[in-house]
C-alpha cells in the first residue's frame, strides 16, 4: 500500500518544477529497454527536457535527461490477453522530445538512427540508439511602442549619450 501511495504521488509531482508531457502506458511486466547512445539537438536546449517512445502515437516509455547520453528507458509491451496497452514487437521506435524554449513549450520528433537493433522495439533483448532532433522554434521579440524611440537630443564628438530598450520575449 505503501508503495502504491508513493507511486502515485510521485507520478502526479512535476520533475524538475515541470509536468510531464508524455503519459505513458502503465506497466505490463513485458519490459524492453532503449538506450539513447547518442542524443543531439541544434540547437542546444537547457536541461532538464523529456523524452518519450512512442510505437505510432502511443507512449511506451518515458524519460528525463540532464543532458548526459547513454540514458535508458524502459518500454512496455502490450499483452492483449491481459488487455495491456503497449507497443506491439515490430513497431518502430519514434522519439518525442518535449522542453521549453523561449517561455513556450516545444515537442520535437527525434530521428531514430539504430546502432544494437532495427529500430524496432522487441528486436533483441533490447534496442540502443542514436538520436537527432532540431529546434524549429524561435524567440518573438518584442519591442513595446514606448521604447521604439531612442531620444539622444543633439551628440556632439566626444559626447556620450545612453538610453535604454526594454524588450520582452
Amino acid at each position: 500500500l505503501f508503495g502504491f501511495l508513493l507511486a502515485g504521488l510521485l507520478g502526479s509531482t512535476p520533475l524538475f518544477g515541470q509536468t510531464h508531457e508524455f503519459t505513458p502506458v502503465e506497466p505490463t511486466g513485458l519490459p524492453y529497454h532503449v538506450i539513447i547512445n547518442q542524443l543531439t539537438i541544434s540547437p542546444a536546449i537547457s536541461t532538464p527536457f523529456e523524452l518519450g517512445l512512442f510505437a505510432d502515437t502511443l507512449c511506451v516509455g518515458r524519460g528525463v535527461s540532464t543532458g548526459e547520453n547513454n540514458i535508458d528507458i524502459v518500454a512496455w509491451q502490450g499483452d492483449p490477453g491481459f488487455d495491456l496497452a503497449g507497443f506491439n514487437t515490430g513497431d518502430t521506435i519514434l522519439v518525442k522530445i518535449a522542453t521549453q524554449v523561449f517561455d513556450t513549450l516545444q515537442i520535437m520528433n527525434g530521428l531514430v538512427t539504430p546502432v544494437t537493433g532495427n529500430g524496432t522495439f522487441g528486436d533483441g533483448t533490447y534496442a540502443v540508439i542514436d538520436v537527432a532532433a532540431g529546434l524549429d522554434a524561435y524567440p518573438a521579440i518584442q519591442i513595446p511602442p514606448a521604447n521604439q524611440n531612442l531620444a539622444f537630443g543633439n551628440i556632439y564628438l566626444g559626447d556620450s549619450a545612453v538610453d535604454s530598450i526594454i524588450l520582452h520575449n
